[in-house]
């Protein structure tokens, strides 16, 4: 007689992971496929308190695990008071990705200081604690970090220099973290992807502003990639996302996956 086949585990079973920025869009949408794949999820993010609570019960309702926590990524203290929660509780700490982010144009003439640190707070110097902090989360244990970046860290687009640059700033920082993490378990990656289709994007097209109305619609027409798409959805990015952050994924270190359709390289914006 042929003994039954057991079926694997989840590729996440055991594993904790810990999501900064999980509430909506890109974080929300890896929040619940790494839950569906058997991480115990932990949601932290400085949202509405309504879109933390919305993405935690969707995890259940679809049978994952999950726990939220209010976390300013421009506070460094917040950040810490995370990952020791969190080890305190669960004993270790396996994945974190940082999906926390924001968006604003800063045009080069008469721009805005408090918008152009605000940038830099949120992207640039709350993403490298959020990476620092995991790296110390795990030092002993080993495991995996994942910024989402941008393809505008790749590829600058006109009116947002700024965001480009934390973009930027932080996948050269992933790169330059290489030589320091060798033979620690731990790797670094950043995913960078292209137009995904999150509440930050759609509230570009304010209806108070016919000109940006009037380039998402431009942008949506686009007829981009293999698969005839400009937009992405926050999804087809969350799969990237935990590929990287799966076993299958070990030779990825210290360096950028762009995913954008290849929209990119055919320069369509």
């Amino acid at each position: 007689m042929t003994a039954a086949v057991r079926p694997e585990a989840p590729e996440f079973d055991g594993r904790v992971a810990i999501v900064f920025g999980g509430s909506s869009g890109i974080g929300a949408a890896t929040a619940r496929l790494l839950a569906a794949r058997g991480a115990d999820v932990v949601i932290a993010s400085n949202g509405p308190h309504q879109d933390l609570d919305a993405t935690v019960k969707s995890v259940v309702a679809e049978g994952g695990r999950a726990s939220s926590y209010k976390c300013d990524v421009t506070d460094s203290k917040e950040i810490g008071a995370v990952f020791r929660a969190v080890k305190a509780r669960n004993g270790h700490v396996d994945v974190v990705v940082n999906a926390a982010g924001m968006f604003a144009p800063t045009p080069v003439f008469d721009p805005d200081p408090e918008v152009i640190a605000k940038l830099i707070d949120v992207n640039l110097a709350g993403g490298i604690h959020v990476c620092l902090g995991a790296i110390e989360a795990m030092r002993d244990t080993g495991g995996v970090f994942v910024a989402v970046t941008s393809t505008q860290a790749v590829l600058a687009e006109a009116n947002s220099p700024v965001y480009a640059a934390t973009k930027a700033g932080i996948g050269h920082f992933i790169a330059s973290l290489a030589p320091g993490l060798a033979g620690s378990g731990i790797r670094v990656v950043a995913v960078a992807p292209g137009a995904t289709l999150t509440p930050m994007v759609e509230m570009l097209a304010d209806p108070d502003k016919p000109e940006m109305v009037a380039e998402m619609k431009r942008l949506t027409d686009l007829r981009g990639g293999p698969y005839g798409e400009f937009f992405q959805s926050a999804d087809q990015v969350a799969r990237t996302i935990a590929f990287v952050a799966s076993d299958a994924a070990r030779g990825i270190n210290a360096t950028t996956i762009v995913v954008d359709q290849g929209t990119t390289s055919a320069h369509l914006t």
